[in-house]
């Protein structure tokens, strides 16, 4: 059994599986690289800005996000 075979038995329907899932982990890993200079100054007491998406902190903890639409200024 393929993977071809095991996803519906449609070929173009895994491709277009695995097409989404490769553009939502690069979504995920922009997220991350985004986020780690911000946190890292938040540990370290000092201010800033985290990306947008950072709900709890923005919350709970008080910090500072970017709005929807616009990244993190660079730091």
């Amino acid at each position: 059994m393929t993977a071809t075979t095991t996803f519906c038995g449609c070929p173009h329907r895994l491709q277009e599986y695995l097409g989404a899932r490769v553009e939502a982990l690069q979504r995920n890993q922009a997220f991350i690289d985004q986020y780690r200079d911000p946190r890292d100054k938040h540990l370290a007491r000092r201010e800033a800005i985290f990306p947008a998406g950072t709900w709890w902190l923005r919350r709970f903890a008080g910090v500072k996000c970017a709005d929807v639409g616009e990244s993190a200024p660079p730091s």
